[in-house]
């Protein structure tokens, strides 16, 4: 593929994408479509074809974790009315987080998916992950080609534990995401080798795992813009998700450094607006917050540039 596509060509040039290894291989490239007829597709950086939204929008994922029982079916009426992008759950087995009751976040699969509708990113704070608890998810409603599953890389002794997790849930079909702990440094991943191409989404834990309204890690922001530049160097197409901790100044940092995705609570529910409001103002200002010059460009915007120059 060479130079842009005009948005005619689109809908063609995607059903082929789709057909062929492109999508499986890079399954980036589908969340960045957004609207077809509001995208163009560009190509030529990586030789395959770079899926690039003009606005380039970061994705809100709101957190039920620390939500009264009585609460929940009316914050995720306010998640729908109020925009919110995804709905993030929690699996807590008190193991891996000993100092945290559990939470069975798949008893609320049914309510979530009847009163929103949205993606859910499944957060797995357990020890070892394997595929009892991924059949589980399965049977609970986690609809695959949608919803994503998080699992943490210190779940496991080992990064061959790692990849057997990762190949388990990509035979169910379900996007897959690496949890990090803020402690835990990327040169972790290194183990990893050609599986990285294999991973929909890094997970990057912005606090403490373990239960809502813990204060935010900075450190976490070098973390985030050393994982960015890893992918535009690797040239990769995975998404970079900060979960935890984020207020609107944070999540604009965050966002201005390269996260596609951000995890929001307790910024939200403590807003002196009803939470349906309260969540359009959040994403209004984080979608408005201007790209910082001093970060680097991702690759898809490093593609859309080459491309604009043709």
């Amino acid at each position: 593929l060479a130079g842009g596509l005009t948005n005619g060509t689109v809908g063609t040039e995607l059903a082929r994408l789709t057909n062929n290894t492109l999508e499986k291989n890079y399954p980036y490239l589908r969340t960045r479509v957004g609207v077809l007829e509001d995208n163009r597709l560009y190509a030529g950086a990586v030789g395959a074809g770079i899926f690039a939204n003009s606005s380039s929008p970061v994705t809100l994922a709101f957190s039920i974790l620390g939500a009264k029982e009585s609460e929940i079916d009316t914050e995720l009426q306010a998640i729908k009315e109020g925009g919110m992008d995804a709905v993030h759950l929690d699996y807590i087995d008190g193991i891996f987080t000993p100092e945290v009751e559990p939470f069975d976040g798949t008893l609320y699969m049914s309510r979530i998916q009847t009163i929103t509708g949205l993606p859910v990113h499944m957060h797995l704070m357990s020890q070892s992950p394997g595929r009892d608890l991924f059949s589980k998810l399965i049977d609970v409603g986690l609809q695959p080609g949608r919803d994503t599953v998080m699992i943490h890389v210190e779940s496991y002794g080992n990064i061959r534990e790692v990849r057997e997790a990762m190949a388990s849930l990509e035979h169910i079909k379900v996007d897959v995401a690496l949890t990090l702990n803020p402690e835990t440094p990327l040169r972790t991943l290194r183990g990893l080798g050609q599986d990285l191409g294999k991973v929909d989404m890094f997970n990057l834990m912005g606090v403490k795992p373990g239960a809502s309204g813990r204060p935010f890690v900075n450190r976490v922001f070098d973390k985030l813009e050393a994982l960015v530049r890893f992918r535009s160097t690797r040239e990769l197409f995975f998404q970079i998700r900060i979960d935890g901790g984020l207020n609107e100044q944070r999540a604009k940092r965050c966002k201005d450094l390269g996260a596609d995705i951000l995890t929001v609570r307790t910024a939200i529910i403590t807003s002196r607006e009803d939470i349906d409001k309260a969540m359009r103002i959040f994403k209004q200002n984080i979608s408005s917050s201007p790209v910082s010059n001093s970060s680097p460009l991702p690759v898809w915007d490093q593609a859309k540039r080459k491309a604009q120059d043709y």
